[in-house]
């Protein structure tokens, strides 16, 4: 902390005496006029989809190799309500298609070559490990138990 604070201090003398120092804080403040003014023109990196899909909320999202959406979801209100699983989109969010319906679908992981893997728990069963090669519209393959 010393060194840091006597780096500091020296600085400030070295922008006094060479007349840097206006130049050094007129640059700082155009930077943040810049950021503060141009903030609106910044592409949203989020947007939210028009569809929602079914289950409690999303555990984990991947963007298959295709451009599809696919989402890994909790149950609600189980055993009454919605069931959690895998869900998938290829028009951006706005339908849902849900190849499996399981109490609760956790982690995604992206292959190669259209491969997706998913852990899923069909509660009272043990959780297990599916797999997908046509990027999550169809999970036809259960590798393991895990646990």
């Amino acid at each position: 902390m010393f060194y840091l604070s006597t780096f500091i201090i020296y600085y400030n003398e070295f922008l006094k005496e060479t007349g840097m120092e206006k130049l050094i804080y007129s640059i700082i403040i155009v930077l943040i006029v810049h950021c503060t003014l141009n903030i609106d023109n910044c592409e949203a990196q989020w947007k939210q989809t028009p569809g929602i899909p079914e289950g409690s909320g999303i555990t984990d999202m991947v963007i298959a190799e295709n451009g599809n959406i696919v989402v890994t979801t909790a149950s609600f209100n189980w055993p009454n309500g919605q069931d959690g699983g895998v869900r998938w989109s290829s028009d951006e969010g706005v339908t849902w298609n849900s190849p499996f319906n399981y109490f609760n679908a956790r982690t995604l992981a992206l292959g190669q070559n259209g491969w997706i893997f998913c852990s899923a728990w069909d509660f009272p069963a043990t959780e297990r490990l599916y797999a997908s090669s046509d990027n999550g519209q169809t999970w036809p393959m259960s590798l393991y138990t895990v646990g």
